[in-house]
């Protein structure tokens, strides 16, 4: 019996074949997206949970609140975890993590044969890493970082260094400079992780000043504790006063502020706020949210488009039902019937979405910038939730279908047909509008999402970005000659200027708060981005001095200062008043300052932060060079560079950047939004088109009668397609306001994360719109146009 009905639907499918093609091509895209989304999303929620005894484990972040200023850093000051330790005995352990070259700067070079190894996964962590982070190990034991100059690195990197051979025991030379044992090699991470290393080296290695260690502000480094299991954070939190009295309170009382610890719970941290001076770029809850969204929309729209081909199908098998309720068929019969059918399409196009899974991942990890992989072989439950979700899609687009073809009575007359056609009519407007309302939805949003993108691309930054080079120096040697390789590029007839500088866009600029005398003669708390920079800062920058002197030789190690308007007038002073203001500047309140020029307001960092406060010290850094081009050929004055690089330096390669493309980095998760709405919104676009193309076909054969009688009575061409459009119209004039509202909401609540933010472009909603209609008009058309040009006597005459 099932084996005849199987065969009853194939053929069916078969004599249906626009209408099973329609389907197939909308399901197969919804489903194979939405899979993808659905792996994405899970992989995000998933990230650190394979740690061992992760619930266990926490990262501090200090809360520092200074002159009524908050900010909240990703790390805290070096005694906080082993005083953490001593007085709370429900911690286990803490550990010290650092970047190699600074807290956000973890990559560099390694060197073990002729060839150098780059990693961008490069820390520094103390000998109690693996009493938190019990990672397995492949070789070595635990004692592996308790020693100076030894590392523990990854399989994989032990092969790119040493081959075929066994890395235990062996040296590498760390950035042409340092030299390190190897003591320990643990497995590549294989499953999503924040905290992603490479290469660990022992803190011993670079850090051993018991001075330091004393900070309990500034000297900052990542500290993560492992706690016994059961622990309560409030535990801290509730005994936060007794701690903050004896470590912190004399340090926070000086610069007015006072302090706080928060507990951030390894599992959650990769969705949770970003703060200042995180190691990686953070998830966001709000992408998930969206990224879930355009997935859901995908299926709902494929679905809406099954549910309304059936629908429109069921108008046309009055004669077959009633033949089967004559022969005996029960209504149960009849819908598992229809059910059936649609399962059996789509879990085809589930299997389709399968085959086309290995063209569609690369495609979307360029979107997402995700190592995203749905290896079957590795995770063979996904082939069940591909099928599984197929079938639902199935199930659930021809539920109702199958109820309201069942319910057809024997027989039914013109009347009654008609009346019961109009049943489904509201059900189908639903539908079709829900469609539409997506479409407009997605349009306006991305329209929304670029227009924000370009105008922080083209705010006024407050300097000239345009012919801006920064070099990273990671070559030691380069380092040690600093001085004779910033003079040979200064030189270089291509260069107009250049200028040391400590930190660049990409890995953040240091907060800082010192003591400044403000216009009544007090000093207080004074919250600052500072910025290190050396000779020429200003002119490089194309930055305007507002009033006093530009750095001199003398002002080094931050003897003298510059400030930006917005600092000077948070003292009270006019640009001119702020010169010679004195400064505390430094640790332990010891180093007198003072402000030798106040320069105009600039932005260096990302378009949701505010306009801050901003102090720059003069300092011979060596971690970045500004150079200023002419307007020649860049590219030769590049090559020029590169070669004074390979004069000074030891082989490492020479990496430099635009700064503008250093600012455009900041975007990175606007640009990966923007790339997935615009390819949701093509897509959902494309199937809906698909949906109106067979439901339009539908129709116009329906009113064929309708449209032969009109033009018997002389009805004009145009007043033909406007009785074969006018209810779609009608139900885009709904669309495009349910849409637009929707769309307006959302994107205000998107906006309103950022400082620097476009106004909503109403204008916006009215390109949509004509966009959507020139879809909708295009697609209704294909088969409008074919039924008013045909000739009334072949719909006319008797079937």
């Amino acid at each position: 019996m099932l084996l005849q009905e199987l065969k009853v639907i194939f053929r069916k499918l078969q004599q249906e074949i626009n209408y099973t093609l329609i389907n197939l091509t909308g399901l197969t895209l919804g489903i194979s997206f939405s899979f993808l989304i659905c792996v994405y999303v899970s992989d995000q929620l998933a990230f650190d949970e394979h740690i061992p005894h992760a619930v266990d484990i926490y990262r501090i972040a200090a809360d520092f609140k200074i002159n009524n200023n908050r900010d909240i850093y990703a790390n805290t000051p070096r005694p906080v975890g082993p005083a953490l330790v001593r007085e709370y005995p429900g911690i286990v352990a803490a550990t010290k993590i650092i970047g190699y070259d600074g807290l956000q700067n973890h990559h560099g070079y390694l060197k073990a044969g002729e060839d150098l190894v780059y990693t961008t996964d490069l820390f520094l962590a103390d000998s109690n890493f693996f009493k938190v982070f019990e990672v397995p190990l492949l070789a070595g034991t635990y004692q592996a970082l308790h020693e100076p100059n030894t590392a523990v690195i990854s399989s994989s990197m032990a092969k790119n260094l040493f081959g075929t051979q066994d890395a235990m025991g062996k040296s590498f030379v760390l950035d042409n400079q340092k030299e390190l044992v190897v003591r320990g090699i643990f497995p590549n991470h294989e499953k999503p992780t924040y905290l992603r290393y490479e290469v660990l080296v022992s803190y011993t290695t670079y850090y051993d000043t018991e001075r330091s260690e004393r900070w309990w502000f500034g000297g900052h480094c990542f500290t993560y504790i492992r706690t016994r299991p059961g622990f309560d954070p409030n535990t801290i939190y509730a005994n936060w006063q007794p701690f903050y009295d004896q470590h912190m309170k004399a340090t926070m009382d000086q610069m007015n502020g006072i302090a706080d610890l928060m507990l951030q719970p390894l599992t959650e941290l990769y969705l949770a706020p970003e703060y200042i001076w995180e190691p990686y770029a953070h998830g966001s809850w709000q992408s998930i949210f969206i990224f879930s969204a355009i997935g859901i929309f995908l299926l709902l729209v494929a679905c809406f488009n099954f549910t309304n081909l059936s629908l429109s199908q069921s108008l046309y098998r009055q004669k077959e039902v009633s033949v089967r309720k004559v022969l005996g068929a029960g209504n149960w019969s009849l819908i598992r019937s229809r059910v059936l059918q649609s399962v059996i399409l789509s879990v085809f196009a589930g299997l389709l979405a399968i085959s086309l899974l290995s063209t569609l991942v690369p495609i979307f990890n360029k979107l997402t910038i995700t190592p995203l992989s749905v290896d079957f072989m590795q995770h063979p439950e996904r082939l069940l939730w591909i099928l599984l979700l197929s079938g639902a899609c199935g199930v659930v687009s021809s539920i109702y279908p199958a109820i309201y073809e069942a319910s057809f009575r024997f027989f039914l007359g013109a009347a009654a047909f008609s009346a019961k056609s109009e049943k489904g009519l509201l059900l189908r407007k639903v539908f079709v509008t829900g469609q539409l309302v997506i479409s407009m939805m997605l349009i306006i949003s991305t329209m929304v999402v670029i227009d924000q993108i370009n105008y922080v691309k083209d705010r006024d930054l407050g300097f000239e970005a345009d012919h801006l080079v920064i070099l990273h120096i990671v070559d030691r040697q380069v380092k040690r000659n600093m001085g004779a390789f910033v003079e040979d590029i200064r030189n270089l007839a291509g260069v107009e200027s250049v200028a040391r500088l400590g930190e660049s866009p990409k890995t953040g600029f240091n907060e800082f708060s010192y003591m400044m005398q403000n216009k009544s003669g007090e000093y207080v708390a004074c919250p600052s981005q500072t910025i290190a920079a050396g000779l020429g800062f200003v002119n490089t920058m194309g930055l305007e001095l507002m009033a006093g002197r530009m750095f001199e030789t003398e002002d080094v190690q931050y003897q003298g200062l510059l400030i930006n308007e917005f600092l000077a007038a948070r003292m009270g002073y006019t640009p001119e008043e702020a010169v010679g203001a004195r400064v505390i500047f430094g640790q332990e309140g010891l180093q007198n300052r003072k402000v030798i020029g106040v320069i105009n307001n600039f932005s260096m960092g990302s378009a949701q932060e505010p306009l801050q406060a901003i102090t720059i010290g003069h300092r011979n850094s060596r971690s970045f060079l500004l150079v200023r081009l002419g307007t020649g050929d860049s590219q030769q004055t590049l090559d020029q560079m590169g070669q004074v690089w390979a004069r000074h330096g030891s082989g490492i390669p020479f990496s430099w950047s635009f700064f503008q493309t250093e600012m455009d980095g900041l975007l990175g998760k606007e640009n990966r939004l923007y790339r997935l709405l615009i390819l949701g919104s093509l897509l959902i676009i494309f199937i809906s088109s698909l949906g109106l193309l067979g439901l339009i076909s539908h129709v116009a054969t329906h009113k064929v009668k309708e449209i032969g009688i009109r033009k018997v009575m002389g009805a004009a061409h145009r007043h033909l397609a406007w009785v074969m459009i006018r209810d779609f119209v009608k139900t885009y004039s709904w669309a495009l306001v349910i849409g637009s509202g929707l769309a307006w909401y959302l994107a205000s609540s998107w906006l309103s994360a950022y400082a620097y933010r476009v106004d909503f472009n109403w204008g916006n909603i009215l390109v949509a719109g004509m966009i959507s209609l020139a879809i909708v008009l295009f697609t209704l058309s294909i088969h409008t146009i074919r039924v008013i040009q045909s000739d009334p006597v072949d719909s006319l005459k008797y079937e």
